[in-house]
């Protein structure tokens, strides 16, 4: 899967969606995605599967279940299992929570 399939994958919940950085500071609910780690299948000095870990960001208001669902249906439908970690960021009044998973490239 590469990182156009990811990014299509977490647009279809509807929110903005960027790589790296936010494009849209401002607009909430946000998602930023990135890779934040390779763990290849490699064996006798030859890699047989390339796998790739990302983090997807996804920044609201406050606590927000409904479109913390939204992100997490989105990632199930296309077969990506995510772990979830959430954030609260008291001083900017904003929860992050961050999902990971992996995907094989073709």
């Amino acid at each position: 899967m590469t990182n156009e399939e990811v990014i299509s994958i977490l647009e279809s919940t509807g929110y903005p969606v960027s790589y790296g950085v936010p494009a849209d500071e401002e607009a909430l609910p946000r998602i930023v995605v990135y890779e934040s780690a390779s763990s290849d299948l490699r064996a006798d000095q030859t890699i047989y599967q390339r796998i790739r870990s990302y983090t997807a960001e996804l920044w609201t208001a406050g606590k927000q279940p409904a479109q913390q669902r939204a992100l997490e249906d989105a990632l199930l439908a296309a077969g990506l299992v995510p772990t979830s970690m959430e954030m609260p960021l008291s001083d900017e009044k904003l929860i992050r929570t961050d999902y990971e998973f992996s995907t094989l490239l073709d």
